[in-house]
């Protein structure tokens, strides 16, 4: 806490502080979440784009917007623990995830990771709505395979 002192912002489902999103951008990122939410409707999803000095964590400024921001009705704790934030650094291109507690143990640091560098190429390319619709897509990809993992299979 001593690092962000003061209230963080409400965690809106799009908190564009850098002014990296263009209305179609917004559109983009609503239809892709509507529809990751139409598998797993248990997730819910978080998108900050920031424009923070190199120095600071995003894996540190995550958390703490995780943790602190007060809930916007009509969103539960059960919601928060359920939400993982994208974290975009426009001032140095960096980005983190932060996954709530519930959504915390589906996947691993190292797919997150993976994950990530699905948004390589739109990011670089000034396409950052399309970057985190591709970042998007391949957590579902991600979850899917782990789903079938984790599913018991049927024996004949």
């Amino acid at each position: 806490m001593a690092m962000f002192p003061g209230n963080p912002p409400p965690l809106l489902p799009i908190l564009d502080v850098a002014n990296v999103w263009n209305a179609a951008d917004v559109k983009r990122l609503q239809n892709a979440c509507a529809s990751f939410r139409k598998r797993f409707p248990q997730f819910h999803w978080r998108f900050a784009a920031v424009d923070m000095p190199p120095t600071v964590s995003l894996n540190l400024l995550g958390f703490w917007l995780l943790n602190a921001a007060t809930l916007v009705p009509p969103e539960t704790q059960q919601d928060r623990a359920w939400t993982v934030l994208l974290i975009l650094n426009r001032s140095n291109g960096n980005a983190a995830v932060i996954p709530g507690y519930a959504a915390e143990p589906w996947i691993t640091d190292l797919g997150w990771l993976d994950i990530l560098r699905s948004m390589r190429e739109p990011w670089r390319m000034g396409e950052s709505g399309k970057a985190v619709v591709a970042f998007l897509a391949a957590a579902q990809k991600t979850l899917e395979r782990e789903w079938k993992n984790i599913r018991p299979s049927s024996t004949p």
